[in-house]
């Protein structure tokens, strides 16, 4: 019989990783895999509003999917880091998934920073 699949955030599925600081001295999280239905509370786990005490940029370069659950996890983080004094930003995100974040009005709520 198979086994469910439990979500992790440090292993094939969605890594989560620390990354430097930003010149705001902003902590800079880098994501890799796919932030999906499997994965999304991973996130959320993951990164609390306490942990990342101020301006969070979400590097999202190395993500390879990013469904309904994915944008919905991005969104109650964004809210949980504003109702704690904090902000969100997201960076380098893949061109197709840029799309995705202007059709839905995700890029409305959350900060895309631009390319460079």
């Amino acid at each position: 019989m198979a086994q469910a699949r439990e979500p992790v955030f440090n292993g094939d599925v969605l890594q989560v990783r620390l990354g430097e600081r930003g010149p705001g001295g902003e902590a800079v999280i880098h994501l890799t895999g796919a932030l999906e239905y499997g994965t999304h509370r991973a996130l959320q786990d993951v990164i609390t509003p306490e942990a990342s005490a101020g301006a969070l940029v979400l590097d999202l370069s190395g993500l390879a999917l990013l469904d309904s659950s994915g944008l919905s996890a991005l969104i109650h983080l964004e809210r949980r880091l504003r109702a704690h004094g904090g902000s969100l930003r997201l960076r380098a995100i893949p061109a197709e998934m840029r799309g995705v974040l202007h059709l839905t009005g995700v890029d409305q709520i959350i900060t895309v920073l631009p390319e460079h």
